[in-house]
């Protein structure tokens, strides 16, 4: 601990025991003031100043959008991947390969064909009748 910090918490215990809450309130604020004076100096902005919406007061911080999904949505993309897997097991091992190689690994229809021995056409009526059956196998769930 600081020597600043030392001298205020003396100062915060002194005010308290004479019941001066407005002193302790003050002092207890104060590294924040304090570091709000250096936004306003070094001229930054902090997440903590207020900006005003139409009369109603609220913080940049406010304005943030939270990408964290929320437990609901966190749920929904759990059982998302859970009904993908399913499906995707039901699948024989090329039409896994074409499924993810075309569409997770961005694999062009000729390089699947060369990993799997197989035309550039046949790949492209696989993978039709692949996300055809796909699709059958994730309707009936």
């Amino acid at each position: 601990m600081s020597k600043v910090d030392k001298n205020r918490n003396q100062k915060i215990q002194e005010a308290s025991r004479n019941n001066n809450w407005e002193e302790v309130s003050r002092l207890l604020d104060q590294p924040l003031e304090n570091s709000l004076r250096k936004d306003r100096q070094h001229k930054t902005v902090s997440m903590n100043n207020h900006i005003s919406y139409n009369g109603s007061s609220k913080e940049y911080g406010d304005n943030i959008a939270d990408t964290n999904p929320n437990p609901l949505e966190h749920l929904i993309v759990q059982e998302n991947k859970q009904q993908l897997e399913k499906a995707l097991s039901k699948l024989s091992e090329q039409e896994r390969q074409i499924i993810l190689g075309y569409h997770v690994f961005n694999k062009s229809y000729s390089n699947l064909a060369k990993e799997l021995g197989i035309s550039d056409k046949t790949v492209k009526k696989r993978l039709e009748s692949t996300l055809q059956k796909m699709k059958n196998i994730l309707l009936e769930e």
